[in-house]
């Protein structure tokens, strides 16, 4: 991640209540990078599959690749 990322906080709501999201971002000429998570409250799954899609769609993007990192 080029430069000095800026952490930043979210709430999102889910059927398990409220969740914060923890963010990192760097910002580069024409280009942002962005990594972050969510602690989980215990017994929850997520599908990452859904996370990548809804993480895209809320900037307007489009995932243009999903491999299994597990």
């Amino acid at each position: 991640m080029p430069g000095s990322p800026k952490r930043s906080t979210e709430t999102a709501q889910s059927a398990a209540g409220p969740l914060t999201l923890v963010l990192y971002t760097s910002e580069s000429k024409n280009k942002a990078y962005t990594v972050g998570y969510t602690d989980l409250p215990g017994g929850i799954q997520a599908d990452l599959s859904q996370v990548i899609k809804g993480a895209a769609g809320a900037v307007k993007g489009t995932a243009t690749d999903e491999a299994d990192r597990r």
